[in-house]
């Protein structure tokens, strides 16, 4: 059942680990949560967790998810224009806990829909928030979607600082945002006048007790698990309303695959499938499935498994990807299957007897 915060939740069966256990565990909420506030159980501190949404950033699955993200969603996707702002701001249409839950996908949604309405996030002062490390991560999230995508000059997020005043980067200056998005966070004088940062801890407090409130009459999310995670589903919606490609991290197999399909197995998604038919072996790829956990590329034992970003469509990212066709290679001596491909064609139990190949093949 997920545990309550004031705004995040866990939901546990979308966390990769219960929904199909690895032998390398997933820890990066844990890992960067900067308050310690999750423990080894994925239990939440209510007192220590400030909602910055740095663990629903990192997490591939949405093991945690802010509760309000619904009514992000139906913003963001339902209006003339985008306001979103964060507790210490001034006032959006569409209040955020942080632009820390922000990730990948996220971040590239609110680029597409830019080109069709105006996109404006107003934040409180960044450099002197105890959130600051979920924001400058969020926000190098962003730079790196910049930096893979040429954007068309009707795309533009605008950031608003806590002052109210626009901050915009001239091209050719000293930190410019990679590639043409006006996007930029305060982060001048981390020693910030102490009066602010009095201010943006009284307006936390002020919200996480408006939100427990909240949560004692409002239902948490559905606590049944789902497959996609929130942000991909909103970004597969944006390419629907924007049509383009965009940078998205997909796969590739080279020919040291010997389709032996560990990949596929353990694969928590479903996005890697091996299938056998006529005497032939495939190794299919689903994009829209994928949540770049990697533990395909950490399982592959002849490492042929390669991650990269390419240039993809709607059609590409939701569609069925072969990434390996190949007949598979029968022991010359058992005729059991063999998935390496050196040479002589035996398997590891013929070839072991054989005293000429000891130490070649094991």
């Amino acid at each position: 059942m997920p545990m309550p915060s004031a705004q995040m939740v866990f939901l546990s069966d979308n966390c990769l680990n219960i929904k199909k256990p690895f032998a390398t565990t997933c820890w990066e909420c844990f890992k960067m949560c900067p308050h310690n506030a999750i423990n080894e159980i994925k239990r939440i501190d209510p007192n220590k967790c400030t909602d910055c949404g740095i663990c629903m950033a990192v997490c591939p699955s949405d093991g945690f998810v802010d509760r309000s993200v619904d009514e992000i969603k139906n913003h963001i996707f339902g209006g003339v224009g985008v306001s979103l702002s964060c507790p210490a701001a001034q006032p959006g249409v569409c209040e955020i806990s942080c632009i820390g839950m922000f990730d990948r996908d996220a971040w590239t949604t609110l680029l597409l829909l830019s080109s069709t309405k105006e996109v404006c996030i107003h934040t409180g002062e960044c450099a002197a928030c105890e959130d600051l490390k979920a924001c400058s991560q969020s926000v190098e999230t962003l730079k790196e979607v910049l930096s893979q995508w040429t954007l068309p000059n009707n795309m533009k997020i605008e950031i608003v600082p806590w002052d109210g005043k626009t901050v915009s980067d001239k091209p050719g200056s000293e930190g410019e945002p990679p590639r043409g998005a006006d996007v930029s966070v305060n982060t001048a004088n981390a020693s910030a006048n102490k009066s602010v940062i009095h201010t943006i801890g009284e307006l936390r407090e002020q919200n996480k007790l408006k939100d427990k409130l909240k949560a004692m009459f409002t239902p948490i999310l559905a606590e049944e698990s789902y497959n996609i995670p929130r942000s991909r589903q909103w970004l597969l919606e944006a390419l629907g309303l924007v049509p383009g490609k965009i940078p998205f991290q997909s796969y590739r197999i080279n020919d040291k695959c010997t389709a032996c399909g560990v990949c596929a197995h353990v694969c928590p998604q479903g996005a890697m499938t091996h299938i056998k038919d006529n005497g032939v072996e495939r190794i299919i790829y689903q994009p829209y499935l994928c949540v770049h956990c990697q533990r395909c590329l950490k399982v592959c034992g002849p490492q042929a498994i390669t991650g990269e970003d390419m240039a993809l469509d709607e059609r590409f990212i939701r569609g069925k990807i072969l990434l390996q066709e190949v007949t598979p290679r029968l022991c010359a001596k058992c005729g059991r299957q063999i998935f390496h491909k050196l040479e002589p064609g035996l398997c590891i139990g013929c070839a072991r007897e054989d005293p000429e190949l000891k130490g070649i093949l094991y």
